[in-house]
């Protein structure tokens, strides 16, 4: 154990004073992660396009309708399911999402009720 421990503490001062190996080994990493830092820290705000589509003409229904409107990063097109899933599958959406009728007579009667994503 004693030759390990004088192996090891020779390598570590080989390791010291080999100033190329202390910079590419400690400086270099932090330099990068700097830089990169700098370059992708643009003030980029998100925003999804999303399709939400209503189903539900109860309270709960309209309220989580207007909830998704409310989402900043969210730009809400409204419309029917099929519309909007033809929109997706072209691409024009990230997401849809539909409320499907019945939510809000589950939800008032302590049943679950699920929200379709897509």
């Amino acid at each position: 154990m004693r030759a390990f421990l004088q192996l090891y503490l020779a390598s570590l001062k080989e390791f010291t004073r080999d100033r190329m190996a202390m910079f590419w080994t400690l400086a270099f990493p932090i330099f990068f992660i700097v830089l990169f830092g700098i370059i992708f820290s643009g003030n980029n705000d998100p925003s999804f396009d999303i399709g939400v589509a209503v189903e539900d003409p109860g309270q709960v229904g309209q309220a989580l309708g207007q909830a998704f409107g409310q989402v900043e990063v969210f730009k809400v097109t409204e419309g029917t399911r099929d519309d909007l899933l033809g929109k997706l599958k072209h691409g024009d959406f990230s997401v849809v999402i539909n409320v499907p009728a019945g939510t809000s007579e589950a939800v008032t009667s302590g049943q679950p009720a699920g929200v379709e994503v897509y």
